[in-house]
């Protein structure tokens, strides 16, 4: 999935640990756009390999364990940066079965049972949208010893696509800070003077009733 934004953002990807004696190899990639700027990454190799609650401090988990908390990798994006690529590399957790340990990457406790959550924060707190949400082992597909882009952005954007005839939808990379709100109307995303029907907003049209909905997107770091 790629996503659009206006302004430079910081983001962190949370990585919440997985719950059960099982390792997943995560590393994040900071790759610069058209600007003359240099990619970060960790290489594909010798990565930071969290263990799992399951694991224990014997295995050199803290995090997850003692701290009962996610991992948290902190991205500085450059100011001016026009678009930010976070890649994840092997983001499954046994995707490769029975090699994955031996290859050293994903760590079989037991068999492969759990799985991993991958979250994007910006600056304010604010979820930013990924093209995927766990790591399993079937997903994300072919993740497997891979390079695998968690967020790709060029820019923000707060958007609607009306997929359903609702007020609450969010399409964009940021969420909408409320609902569509009707003012003189009747409140109902399927019927009145403004509704939401074969994937648009229709507005009517007796001279008062509106709609509105807000987002933010300022900078903030």
């Amino acid at each position: 999935m790629r996503s659009l934004m206006t302004h430079p953002l910081a983001v962190r990807p949370v990585l919440r640990p997985i719950t059960r004696p099982i390792a997943a190899l995560l590393a994040v990639a900071l790759i610069a756009g058209p600007l003359p700027l240099r990619a970060a990454s960790t290489g594909s190799s010798a990565l930071h390999t969290p263990q799992g609650s399951g694991a224990g401090t014997a295995n050199g988990e803290y995090v997850s364990t003692t701290l009962n908390a996610p991992y948290r990798y902190f991205i500085e994006v450059p100011p001016g940066l026009t678009r930010l690529v976070v890649d994840v590399f092997d983001p499954d957790l046994g995707l490769g079965g029975a090699t994955e340990d031996t290859a050293g990457r994903d760590r079989d406790r037991g068999g492969y049972n759990s799985a991993s959550d991958y979250n994007l924060l910006g600056p304010e707190g604010t979820a930013r949208t990924t093209s995927f949400a766990s790591g399993d082992t079937t997903t994300p597909a072919g993740s497997d010893n891979a390079w695998t882009t968690l967020f790709d952005s060029t820019g923000e954007s707060a958007r609607d696509e009306f997929s359903t005839n609702a007020y609450n939808n969010s399409d964009g990379t940021i969420a909408w800070a409320t609902n569509w709100l009707e003012t003189n109307d009747d409140n109902n995303a399927t019927a009145g003077q403004m509704r939401v029907t074969g994937g648009e907003l229709r507005l009517g049209d007796n001279g008062d009733a509106r709609v509105r909905a807000c987002a933010n997107v300022n900078d903030d770091g």
